[in-house]
């Protein structure tokens, strides 16, 4: 570790080349350090490329919690809808139980999405934490996913990949998509976190829940209030680092053509 190039203890620099991202975050993240990266002019020939870490003002040290929604919550460049942010992906739920109030405006979000052809190619099967079909559900999902299992609803989302005419939709993951992210950012507004598990054994959940006519299980949704500062205290310390991690997105996604 280079010396610290202030005399403050809270901001300090370590060469890019000698570390990479991921020990970065492993190190010093979880300490509520922020690494971001810059060039550092030495002399006229000799400008490295450094992380520095700085601990901001706006972080508590004290609370995992607040950290991580410093963090994962996203920066919008310009005015979209609440919802939008907010939304992030814990891996870590509270208790508190899903209000079937609440439940019902999510789906219904999810139905009046729109899809080609009209044709409405999803249907979602869920579950309560606490029930037997929840335990059946929560059974599809692979250590790296057991996270989920403290989450207060599991979701299967599935799709129809059949046409009345064509034989086969091309659209309709397309539209389980549309009509997921209709769910998703409806539980936002209601003040439930999601995080979609896209890992679970799809071979069982054909199996083992009811799916109707041609329906095919796709993708799994956890959800939920995201968990308190005493939920990440008591969770895998693995899994709270993840939601430490910075969400890089894109800067430009759209370009007008002339």
């Amino acid at each position: 570790m280079s010396q610290p190039i202030t005399d403050k203890p809270e901001l300090f620099a370590q060469q890019s080349m000698l570390v990479d991202r991921s020990t970065i975050c492993d190190k010093f993240i979880h300490k509520s350090i922020l690494p971001f990266f810059c060039l550092v002019y030495l002399s006229q020939n000799d400008v490295r490329p450094f992380y520095l870490f700085c601990k901001p003002c706006i972080l508590n040290p004290m609370s995992v919690v607040d950290d991580i929604m410093a963090i994962r919550t996203p920066k919008p460049k310009f005015p979209v809808i609440h919802a939008m942010t907010r939304r992030f992906s814990p891996r870590v739920f509270s208790d508190e139980p899903v209000l079937q109030e609440a439940i019902n405006s999510i789906f219904e979000a999810a139905r009046l999405t729109p899809s080609a052809s009209n044709r409405e190619p999803w249907f979602f099967y869920y579950a309560h934490k606490g029930t037997p079909a929840y335990n059946k559900l929560a059974s599809f999902l692979p250590d790296t996913n057991a996270w989920a299992k403290g989450a207060p609803v599991l979701i299967v989302a599935c799709y129809d990949p059949t046409h009345p005419t064509r034989g086969s939709n091309p659209w309709t993951l397309y539209d389980l998509g549309q009509s997921v992210v209709s769910l998703v950012l409806q539980a936002q507004e209601k003040g439930y976190y999601c995080r979609q598990i896209g890992t679970f054994d799809i071979e069982r959940a054909k199996q083992e829940i009811p799916v109707q006519d041609a329906y095919l299980p796709f993708t799994m949704i956890a959800m939920g209030k995201m968990g308190t500062e005493e939920d990440y205290q008591k969770a895998n310390q693995e899994v709270v680092k993840k939601d430490l991690i910075p969400a890089e997105r894109k800067e430009t996604i759209s370009k007008e053509l002339k």
